[in-house]
């Protein structure tokens, strides 16, 4: 049976870029190809693609690596650049729900409302519950721009929380612990919590410590680990997401979370978060990395981090 492409997923992240081919055979969805690309400090930010052409030439060489001929693609935005809320309404035409939107819209953003493209759909007819997204219109341009310049034809810029729950949804939450920032995102619901602390916050420790360059005390963490040094640093950010997922679950009950990012990598954090947020954490693979190109051991050793382009394949 011919297989069916899917557009691809494509993972802008701040310090790489991933790239996930998925087709469909015999009404089985399969991750057929990965392709990663590192990124230089500072390329990418959360809100906005500051080398654009060179961010877009590692594009370009990564899905020639893919060798598919696919160009539709799924990107994501999230945190801070963007959010997805639900707000309650009484009944109303769609032009005062786009009003209201906007009105509270800027109860969330620190930028001019003219700079934020705000949308709101009604979840249910009869609750008045509604979902709005706010995101900031440069941040939005620079990723599909940036995916256009490496000759990808986007076709829905996701939102970061949506794609991850998609990808877990047995769970009640999934924690995403990046290089700069952690998110935690309630699976009921579009409630996200995000602190400013991630893996690069261990690799200044560690740099501290050893008085190492960052570049050198980013391969010992990843080798290594803590192991004696950064291990303050490394507390300090055990109490923040054992905080983060404490915050959540005051929202909506949590017991069952799904760690994913490449700061989930650390050994021995699982465990250490366990401890710290007293709820079940797990090292998730999600179903969506099935895969007949790749071994069970190469995709769980890579879950973490192909994650969100594997979600966004679809």
């Amino acid at each position: 049976m011919k297989a069916r492409s899917l557009p691809l997923g494509v993972d802008l992240g701040t310090t790489r870029v991933r790239v996930v081919h998925s087709i469909y055979v015999r009404r089985n969805r399969h991750v057929r190809a990965v392709a990663t690309r590192d990124l230089p400090t500072g390329a990418v930010t959360p809100e906005d693609i500051v080398e654009s052409d060179y961010v877009a030439a590692l594009l370009e060489d990564a899905i020639r690596e893919l060798d598919t001929r696919e160009r539709r693609c799924v990107a994501a935005i999230g945190l801070p650049a963007a959010s997805l809320r639900t707000l309650r309404l009484p009944r109303m035409t769609a032009f005062e729900r786009y009003r209201t939107a906007h009105f509270e819209a800027m109860r969330y953003i620190d930028y001019p409302i003219d700079e934020a493209i705000v949308r709101i759909r009604q979840v249910g007819e009869e609750s008045g519950l509604c979902a709005f997204g706010i995101v900031r219109a440069h941040s939005l341009k620079a990723r599909t721009n940036c995916l256009r310049k490496a000759g990808l034809r986007p076709q829905v810029i996701d939102d970061e929380g949506c794609a991850l729950r998609r990808a877990f949804p047995d769970y009640d939450g999934i924690l995403d612990v990046g290089h700069f920032r952690a998110t935690f995102y309630l699976n009921n619901s579009f409630e996200a919590f995000q602190t400013r602390m991630g893996g690069a916050d261990i690799t200044a420790g560690i740099e501290s410590d050893l008085s190492l360059d960052e570049s050198t005390a980013e391969k010992r963490k990843r080798i290594l680990g803590t192991a004696g040094a950064g291990e303050r640093v490394r507390a300090e950010l055990m109490a923040v997401l054992g905080s983060l997922i404490n915050s959540a679950s005051a929202v909506s009950s949590v017991r069952r979370v799904a760690v994913v990012g490449n700061g989930a990598r650390l050994p021995g954090l699982i465990a250490d978060l366990a401890i710290a947020s007293s709820v079940d954490c797990e090292l998730a693979v999600s179903r969506l990395l099935n895969s007949e190109t790749y071994t069970n051991d190469v995709i769980s050793s890579s879950a973490a981090d192909w994650t969100l382009a594997a979600a966004l394949a679809r």
